[in-house]
């Protein structure tokens, strides 16, 4: 999570604002999930929103971790990737 970090300092020091960090809990294609408690951690200490888009991942963002909570029911049904 260090590249996260990294940004979020550099442009802080440039005097850009971050306003989100995103994630994903599994991706259409491939399923992929990425470590939601570091990058919430992180979304936290620098007071940003965190949106996890939940694919096939859903259940991850009930514990609270991410501010919004959206579903595409679209996705659950395991449309074929591009």
């Amino acid at each position: 999570m260090a590249p996260l970090r990294e940004a979020m300092a550099e442009d802080q020091g440039a005097r850009l604002l971050p306003v989100a960090a995103v994630a994903t809990t599994g991706t259409i294609s491939t399923g992929a999930i990425n470590p939601l408690r570091a990058i919430g951690g992180i979304a936290r200490e620098h007071g940003v929103w965190f949106h996890v888009d939940g694919a096939y991942g859903l259940p991850r963002l009930l514990d609270g971790l991410a501010d919004p909570a959206i579903v595409d029911q679209h996705k659950r049904l395991g449309p074929p990737s591009a």
